[in-house]
């Protein structure tokens, strides 16, 4: 995902192009985020810096380790190589925003402090998992102690609670053509407003279909079926 907003954040950003593609400003912070921790973060973080780039890589604690995910050893050497490792959760509750607001601190607590004691330092950075956003969210990830939040919003604009900044993303799919990509990222309207319009639809989805849409979503994208049970205790 690409964050692009105007604010102070730890961590390497850059910016790349090639012919007839357009560049962001050079006063504009671009972000590079990915999520969940899945092992293709060694490769991805290998292409980002032949182009000088950083990357914000954002981990399920739970599942490092396991089958597909990242070991701890390799997150040690992305953090030593000068990207980002954040929280995102102990274990990425399907739909974070209806969890309790004691399940959410110790989703944070736990992950922050996991990850802390991978890397060594203190973890600041998180990304909300699956768009499920809500201020009980925001504020239990700032407690956790957080100080930048990463959304699933597709918004140039980023805003503080407290002591931590909340800023919005834009999706950049496997599908997504490097012009659209540049364009987004150029700050062009067109692609921004219909990734906005999208994220309006779906969220309109997910509040009326709850648990269904996530069983309609995994079946569009040819997944297995989630578990629709709420663990929100």
């Amino acid at each position: 995902m690409l964050a692009t907003s105007s604010f102070p954040i730890a961590g390497g950003f850059g910016r790349a192009g090639s012919a007839g593609v357009r560049t962001a400003p050079a006063n504009t912070p671009l972000m590079l985020t990915f999520d969940d921790g899945g092992r293709s973060a060694g490769r991805i973080a290998d292409a980002l810096e032949h182009h000088g780039w950083r990357g914000h890589f954002f981990v399920t604690t739970s599942r490092i380790g396991g089958p597909g995910f990242l070991q701890r050893g390799t997150i040690r050497d992305l953090h030593r190589r000068g990207h980002v490792i954040g929280s995102h959760s102990e274990t990425h509750p399907l739909r974070m925003s209806h969890c309790t607001e004691a399940r959410l601190r110790d989703e944070w607590h736990r992950s922050i402090a996991t990850l802390g004691d991978v890397v060594g330092e203190g973890i600041t950075c998180a990304s909300v998992p699956g768009g499920y956003n809500s201020d009980l969210v925001v504020r239990t990830a700032a407690d956790a102690g957080a100080r930048f939040l990463f959304t699933s919003q597709p918004t140039s604009r980023a805003h503080r609670v407290g002591d931590m900044w909340v800023i919005g993303r834009y999706v950049l799919l496997r599908s997504t053509s490097a012009a659209v990509a540049a364009a987004i990222a150029a700050g062009d309207l067109t692609p921004r407003l219909r990734q906005a319009a999208a994220w309006n639809v779906k969220g309109v989805c997910k509040r009326l279909g709850g648990t269904r849409y996530l069983w309609v979503r995994e079946r569009i994208l040819g997944r297995s079926s989630p578990t629709l049970s709420e663990d929100a205790s």
